[in-house]
């Protein structure tokens, strides 16, 4: 449910909708949404006696969140005294910590901020200090949206480009800027292809040979061109990943996973 196209597709619907029973479940299952769990990486620990107040042991924001909190704040601002009473109750249960809507937890460790809190520039800085653990970095990328698209094992599905041997190619910092700046380092086998007919392909660059050209698309789909049908190859001047995947991360989390990348040779 932690997804972009989820959260946009739920406002988009609260928009429309006219029944209020309806536009009722919309904000209850968005004010859900608001926290998500943070990835586990061996630095906390429930202890013995677990938070149950819910829905997370330990929630944080994510990408959308912002989104959330603005619906949120122009339907308070709109709202009755019984819509405003609905709102703080799901503030409240779902541990939005939103000023002026419902309590805000007060806490006496500081806050520790997150990747998108955080500039590129402080981040690279950060990452020069700290050499991270690639055991604990494996187990927070099983986390992370990335496996989506690259694969890691020599043995994983292949869509984009792949990761498996990335640490031979690109040093830390050069991996960090590939995620927080994905358009900035585009791989050289991520290519746009220009057909005859004009029409173009996006995908991984496999084969180019006298007689054709082997596209694999995001899905992972190979497409077979002969090449008579090709205008034209280069390397994409955009990609299909978000600069934002891993806002939620802590620096430490973050640190961890461009050591196991980095560990990918």
């Amino acid at each position: 449910m932690h997804h972009p196209a989820v959260v946009d597709g739920l406002i988009g619907k609260y928009a429309i909708a006219t029944d209020d029973g309806l536009k009722s479940k919309i904000l209850a299952t968005l004010s859900r949404l608001y926290n998500r769990e943070a990835p586990y990486d061996g630095s906390w620990w429930w202890g013995t006696q677990p938070d149950t107040r819910g829905p997370y042991y330990k929630p944080v924001t994510w990408e959308k969140s912002a989104d959330i909190e603005k619906l949120f704040r122009e339907t308070f601002a709109a709202a009755n005294v019984d819509g405003k009473d609905y709102l703080i109750s799901l503030a409240n249960r779902h541990r939005m910590n939103l000023e002026g809507i419902g309590e805000v937890e007060k806490s006496k460790n500081k806050k520790i901020k997150t990747i998108g809190q955080i500039s590129i520039e402080n981040i690279m800085l950060d990452l020069d200090k700290m050499k991270g653990k690639p055991s604990k970095g494996m187990e927070i990328m099983k986390t992370q949206a990335c496996i989506a698209c690259h694969s890691i094992k020599d043995a994983d599905q292949k869509r984009g480009p792949e990761l498996n041997h990335i640490g031979a190619r690109l040093d830390r910092e050069a991996i960090a800027e590939a995620i927080l700046k994905p358009d900035a380092g585009i791989a050289d086998s991520w290519v746009d292809v220009t057909k005859t007919d004009g029409s173009h392909i996006q995908g991984t660059l496999l084969e180019k040979t006298e007689s054709q050209v082997v596209i694999r698309d995001i899905a992972g789909l190979p497409a077979t061109l002969k090449a008579a049908d090709v205008k034209g190859i280069k390397t994409s001047a955009s990609t299909i990943m978000g600069p934002h995947l891993m806002d939620a991360l802590t620096m430490a989390q973050f640190a961890y996973v461009i050591a196991y990348l980095h560990s990918l040779k």
